[in-house]
């Protein structure tokens, strides 16, 4: 009687986690750690807002080939107007936390001005920065990003044991070419 219960509980549980696995892909894809606690959240923000660094699984492949799923990244403390176009930081998204590549840095002048594209060297500390991300895998940029929402910066990357500079040229190599290969693919399919 008692491994009937515990079969039939057994059962319910695999049937409830890939009902989870099945209705959450997308999230798994884009390396977003949803967390309906806040729990990982607020912890990891105490750890980096006391300077410390932190080290952690890589959930999802959207960071692909820079990143992969189960990759150890390390992550420190960042300003966001230290942020330049190319750096990979973790910031805060509506569901979790996700890391993705700055690929534009805007500010905004006034509110009712619109956004300009700036370089490192024009910022000042009264402008409100905002960031276009995406992840190397990915076709969409995310939502843009505010300067409140970044947390910290990838400083390495750890695979099977070894490794990765995330800024090597072997990633941005890498990167490129599959940038470069979604353009011609989205031109190519405009034309059609």
């Amino acid at each position: 009687m008692e491994l009937n219960k515990l079969s039939k509980s057994r059962a319910k549980r695999s049937s409830s986690e890939t009902l989870l696995k099945r209705s959450a892909p997308d999230a798994e894809w884009n390396g977003l750690w949803i967390d309906n606690t806040d729990l990982f959240f607020e912890l990891l923000k105490e750890i980096l807002n006391r300077g410390h660094s932190v080290r952690f699984p890589a959930p999802g492949d959207s960071m692909y080939p820079t990143i992969c799923n189960g990759d150890l990244i390390t992550v420190k403390p960042i300003k966001p107007s230290d942020v330049i176009v190319g750096d990979i930081i973790l910031y805060r998204h509506k569901s979790g936390v996700t890391v993705h590549r700055v690929m534009q840095i805007s500010k905004r002048r006034d509110k009712k001005s619109r956004s300009a594209t700036i370089g490192p060297q024009d910022r000042s500390s009264s402008e409100t920065l905002q960031f276009s991300l995406r992840g190397d895998a990915a076709i969409y940029y995310d939502d843009p990003v505010e300067a409140e929402q970044i947390l910290s910066k990838v400083v390495s990357v750890e695979r099977n044991g070894r490794s990765i500079d995330p800024y090597g040229f072997r990633p941005k190599f890498y990167f490129k070419a599959r940038r470069l290969a979604s353009r011609l693919k989205r031109r190519l399919f405009s034309y059609t």
